[in-house]
């Protein structure tokens, strides 16, 4: 099966942050299905954070800044790519993921 990118988006949390979400998925037994062991998956995490905390710690401060301009024009073909920084999810580490964190610097915790 090929891997698949799914956006999800979560209502109704109370605003304190960070909070942890453990992923799941169950899939519904088909008519003549014999084999439903494998139709339950328990897998990773989501952490829903503020926008611009790329270190999960609940608040956007000088060192998620920091983190920001340190992975500046990073891609997912660098090494040094973190899926984290990438802020708006366009493969690229720029000015605006920088910008996003700016626009919510000292929210959080």
């Amino acid at each position: 099966m090929p891997k698949q990118k799914y956006s999800i988006s979560f209502s109704g949390f109370v605003n304190t942050f960070p909070l942890l979400h453990f992923l799941s998925a169950n899939a519904i037994i088909l008519p003549g299905e014999t084999n439903t062991t494998d139709n339950t998956f328990i897998d990773g995490f989501i952490l829903v954070t503020i926008a611009g905390d790329v270190t999960g710690e609940g608040l956007c401060d000088m060192q998620d800044i920091s983190i920001l301009v340190e992975k500046f024009l990073k891609t997912p073909k660098d090494r040094e790519w973190d899926p984290n920084c990438d802020i708006n999810d366009d493969l690229s580490i720029d000015v605006a993921d920088i910008s996003i964190a700016i626009n919510h610097f000292l929210e959080g915790s």
